[in-house]
């Protein structure tokens, strides 16, 4: 049907895009500059938009489970589609599984870690408050954040970075990784079909039909199989996060945070992103890069070099599959 078409257009469309190689650096740009420029914009908001409150329900349903959403989504695409290329030729065997976990989990780990250490930075660099008639009072001896909090009316102030932009970031670029090889397990369009070289005299004549690995037209098996349209729509809802965690890094940018905390964060993101994608999972005793190697047909399930009865030659033609 119709919705059928669009949705294969647009998974298609977007897993082109997705899986660009050049995108990975250039969306690492778009969102440095969202960090950087993000703010200019503080002046010209009002302070009492729905954004400007921190316990919105777009900031508590979503910013605050940014991580969760990810790995959630990506997970709900990854998992069918291992298990429905095992079934579709395209090699993907357990270990193929096991580095997908394994890059998330370390993704997970890391991003709890900086976490923590944003935590400890607020908890080192900190003073306990109290509340005056006058403003903050400043406690001296409080016993450390857990202390200070832990009366009424006390508050703890410190230096730390912005939780917010580190997460949306670091989650953006993981996402985009883990889905650059979405087309290739989704299934990509098989090449046009040479229904009528059959019945062509001159394809009959060709020369090179004599020592033709493929004597019989009907040797040439069919076209890869496409992917389904669920499994489509779970590509295309796992990659619509990345333009609402775009829209949710400006809006941080523009009502949290002070503009020193919000780009030493977002350079952190970029820094564990580069640090694992750009260098540790290219090397040989890693889990390896999303796509490395796999997703592909497996050899056995690889239509042989043949057009339609006729040994391929690949100076002369394009390599065609008969229905």
């Amino acid at each position: 049907g119709l919705v059928r078409a669009l949705v294969q257009v647009l998974s298609d469309r977007v897993g082109g895009l997705v899986g660009r190689g050049g995108l990975r650096g250039q969306y690492g740009l778009w969102l440095g500059a969202l960090v950087t420029l993000g703010p200019l914009l503080t002046p010209n908001t009002a302070p009492r938009l729905v954004f400007a409150n921190r316990g919105s329900f777009i900031y508590t349903r979503f910013l605050d489970s940014a991580w969760g959403w990810t790995c959630l989504l990506l997970v709900g695409f990854l998992l069918p589609a291992w298990l429905l290329g095992r079934g579709r030729g395209l090699g993907l065997g357990l270990s193929w599984a096991l580095a997908v976990a394994l890059r998330l989990g370390l993704a997970t780990g890391l991003q709890l870690a900086c976490l923590w250490g944003f935590g400890l930075l607020r908890d080192v660099t900190g003073s306990c408050f109290a509340q005056a008639e006058g403003g903050l009072l400043l406690i001296p001896e409080a016993g450390g954040q857990g202390a200070c909090l832990g009366l009424p009316g006390r508050e703890w102030r410190g230096y730390t970075l912005s939780g917010p932009c580190f997460l949306l970031t670091y989650a953006s670029l993981v996402l985009l990784e883990e889905l650059a090889p979405a087309r290739a397990l989704m299934g990509r369009p098989g090449p046009p079909h040479l229904d009528q070289a059959q019945a062509s005299p001159k394809a009959q004549a060709s020369p090179w039909q004599q020592d033709s690995p493929c004597e019989q037209p009907q040797a040439c098996p069919r076209a890869q199989p496409q992917a389904s349209t669920s499994l489509r729509l779970l590509f295309l809802l796992a990659a619509s996060l990345l333009p609402l965690w775009s829209f949710l890094l400006l809006l941080s940018t523009i009502f949290f945070h002070s503009y020193t905390q919000k780009v030493a964060a977002a350079a952190v993101a970029q820094l564990c992103w580069r640090l694992t994608y750009g260098l540790w999972f290219r090397w040989a005793w890693s889990p390896g890069m999303p796509g490395a190697g796999n997703p592909g047909p497996h050899p056995q399930h690889r239509p042989p070099a043949c057009v339609c009865g006729r040994a391929w030659d690949p100076a002369r033609e394009t390599r065609f599959y008969r229905e």
